[in-house]
C-alpha cells in the first residue's frame, strides 16, 4: 500500500530519528541481514502504529521467487532472542515506480501477544532466490 511518492521522502509518516530501525543512507544489502535493534521503553503499551518502508527498485525481481522481504522483529531486550511481528514482501516491479515507500501494520497488544514486555525492536532482510541488492530505510511511526 503505497503511501509516498519516493524513498527518500519521508514527510508521508511522521518521523523521529530515535526510531529509526534502518538508515537509508547505509550501502544496499546483497544478502539477508539484520539491523542492530533500538530500545523502544513501552513498546507493547502503544495503540496501533507501523514500521514505514522506503525502497528502490532491486533487479532480478520475480514475484514469489526471487524476491526481498522485511520483517520487524521485538524481543525483552537487545539481548534476548527476538521474534517476528510483522513483515512486507517489497514488490521489486519496476513498473511500479523507481521508488516506493509501504507500512508494516503493529500494535502494542499484538507484540505482548508474541513478547511479554518487548522493549527492542529491529528490522531484518530478508533474500529470496536470485533478486538483485536491495537499498532501505526503516523507521517506525503513529
Amino acid at each position: 500500500m503505497p503511501i509516498s511518492p519516493g524513498f527518500a521522502d519521508r514527510r508521508a509518516k511522521q518521523f523521529d530519528k530515535a526510531l529509526e530501525v534502518r538508515d537509508g543512507t547505509l550501502p544496499a544489502l546483497t544478502g539477508s541481514a539484520v539491523e542492530n535493534p533500538i530500545v523502544v521503553p513501552g513498546l507493547t503499551k502503544q495503540h496501533n502504529f507501523c514500521a514505514v518502508v522506503g525502497f528502490e527498485n532491486y533487479t532480478g525481481w520475480t514475484a514469489g521467487s526471487a524476491e526481498w522481504i522485511v520483517a520487524i522483529e521485538a524481543a525483552a531486550t537487545i539481548n534476548s532472542t527476538f521474534v517476528e511481528v510483522g513483515r512486507i514482501t517489497l514488490n521489486g516491479d519496476p513498473l511500479k515506480g523507481a521508488t516506493k515507500t509501504t507500512e508494516i501494520a503493529l500494535s502494542g497488544l499484538a507484540i505482548e501477544s508474541l513478547v511479554p514486555d518487548a522493549q527492542a525492536v529491529r528490522a531484518r532482510a530478508i533474500k529470496v532466490g536470485g533478486a538483485g541488492s536491495l537499498k532501505y530505510s526503516a523507521f517506525l511511526s503513529s
